[in-house]
Formats: C-alpha cells, structure tokens, sequence
C-alpha cells in the first residue's frame, strides 16, 4: 500500500493497520501542512478500503468527493485534486444536504465500504459544519468518511473532536530529494521556501512571483513606488497570485527581521535582504508584517486587492503619497 506516496513512514503503518484489523473508524481527519500528500493518501486509502486496491474509486456510485469547485476537472497521473481547484472557495451547506441524501440510502452499490472524501474541510462553512455534524451524529452503515484539512482551527470543536485524527508532517530533505523538480531553484532553496511541502514547492516553482523576489527586493530598496504600484496590479490579477505574494511577502519580511543572526529563508538572496534590512527600520518590517496576516482574512473576503496589497506597503510611504491615500487606509485598517 501506499508505494506511490512519498514519506510518512508513519501514518502508513497506522493505515496498513487499520485496513489489515478491519478496525476503520467512520470519521478520520488527516491534517497537517498544505501540500505534504495528505489528499493522495486519502485517495490511496479508499481505493484500499472499498476495492482492496484493484480499482479506481473516482467513477464509483459508492465514492463521494466533496471539495470546493463545481464540475472538478480531475486527471488522475496528476492526483485527487482537479486541475480548477480553487482552495479559496467555501463549501456550502447544499453539498452536504446532497451527500445526505446518498447516504441515506442503505448499504453500498458495488464497493466493499462507501468512502467519503472531503478536500479542504476547513472550508465547510458553518452552516455546512453544523449540518455535517448530524452526520457525525448518526455515522451511515458500510461508510467512511475520511476529511483532509490544512487549518484545523476553522473547524469546529464538535466537528473535529469526533474525528479519529492522524498527523502528517512536512516531507525531509531526503524524501524531498526523489521528487522530479525542475530544479528552476536550487533544491535546498526551495525545499526551505516550500517548508518540505511538495505541492508548495510545485507552486513554488511556477509562479512568476517567486521568479521575481530579486526584483521586487531591489524595488523596495529604490523606494520606486510607482514601479512597486505597477507590480501590485500585476499580483492583484487573481486570487492564486495574490495568495502567493503575501506568502513571498511575509518570508521576505521574516527573513529582513532574522538577517542579523543568518536566519534565513531565502537563502540565494541573503545579501541583498541586508540591504534592504539596512535601509527599511525593523519597526516598519514588524508593522508591514502584521499586516499580512490582516490582508488574508481580508482576500479571503473579497476585498479588493490592489488596495489591500497598496495597504502592504503604506509604512513605507512618505507623507505626500500616504495622504493621497489616508481615507483608503483608515478604512481597511478598521475591517
């Protein structure tokens, strides 16, 4: 079991064994970082667990996938997760009334066991959690329902206490090492950007806001703000971009607070984050942090994002472009 499925040594044999004993609670939760292998796992697992490995539960009346996009576009030689996933969308309380209704009916089609499998639990909203639990509640006969999830703390208590919950953790340098990466970074600068997560690091890899970390650096040193302005438009394109230069951001920043005593994670640009540590006062790369951490749960609620990545870099504006500005900011910095 499981061959295809780099690393977690571990969970493996927790799986094995609870395959092996028979003994399969109905709710599991696989959590842990984004990108580590958990949906494969999971998918693995059901393939096991209804067919005994000999059969793809994708196209099977007794396999439910619940993720959040409509008409998912699936191709297997890439994984569970399909081709339009938007991790950015809610799951709303009608896919769970449907599954509801499947489940309803007794017994199963064709499969030893009914597998559920719920991509990105965290994105249940509550609404759905609250519907899901009378589920939980009252677990269907000849079923498993296996919830992957990479920020368990969006699910609720009642939800996640029932789980039996298995841990994954990041990939090691070793594991990490046998997968095919296009070496457009160096593996050990990547392996440290993407925390050992191979999806991460696939993301990583092709995305132009990564490929441009020198240029954006270089522009922070100039203080070129329209320049800057003109690469924010660029990042507030879409949502997926948006999300990957507030990751870049936050490491930057990280990284220009930890330069001092060579903590770094952008390891190929350290000399040129010492310039930039030396030119921009830490309370101003404390601040531009913190708002980070602000512009998430605002992308997340649709706030427009040019002036939320605008807002980003609002310290470091002198005083004839910050008041152009101060309405804006006053505003966002209240939601």
């Amino acid at each position: 079991m499981f061959n295809g499925i780099l690393g977690h040594r571990e969970v493996k044999r927790i799986l094995e064994n609870m395959y092996k004993s028979e003994k399969v609670p109905p709710f599991i939760i696989f959590e842990g970082p984004e990108g580590v292998g958990k949906a494969s796992m999971a998918y693995e697992f059901a393939k096991y667990l209804m067919y005994d490995g000999k059969k793809e539960p994708l196209s099977s009346p007794d396999f439910y996938l619940i993720l959040p996009v409509d008409n998912p576009d699936i191709d297997l030689h890439v994984g569970i997760r399909p081709l339009n996933y938007d991790p950015t969308k809610e799951i709303k309380i009608e896919k769970i009334r449907i599954l509801q209704r499947e489940l309803s009916k007794k017994g199963t089609f064709e499969a030893k066991t009914r597998v559920v499998l719920i991509l990105n639990g965290e994105n249940l909203n509550i609404e759905a959690q609250n519907s899901f639990l009378k589920t939980l509640e009252e677990p269907p006969s000849h079923c498993v329902i296996i919830m992957v999830t990479s920020h368990r703390e969006s699910l609720l208590p009642t939800v996640y206490s029932r789980a039996r919950r298995i841990r994954f953790t990041p990939l090691s340098i070793e594991e990490f090492k046998k997968y095919p990466f296009a070496e457009v970074y160096s593996l050990m600068v990547i392996y440290t950007l993407s925390g050992g997560s191979i999806g991460r690091a696939k993301r990583i890899e092709d995305s132009f806001v990564f490929s441009r970390r020198k240029e954006f650096l270089e522009k922070l040193i100039r203080k070129d703000f329209e320049s800057l302005y003109n690469y924010l438009e660029e990042v507030a394109v879409d949502k997926y971009t948006t999300f990957d230069f507030l990751e870049m951001f936050s490491m930057l920043l990280r990284d220009m607070l930890f330069v001092e005593i060579g903590d770094v994670v952008n390891e190929d640009l350290k000399s040129l984050i010492q310039d930039v540590a030396s030119v921009i006062p830490r309370e101003k790369a404390e601040e531009m942090l913190n708002l980070v951490a602000r512009a998430y749960k605002m992308i997340k609620a649709n706030v427009q994002r040019r002036y939320v990545l605008l807002m980003l870099l609002s310290p470091l504006f002198p005083d004839n472009i910050r008041d152009k500005y101060d309405t804006l900011f006053d505003y966002l910095y209240g939601l």
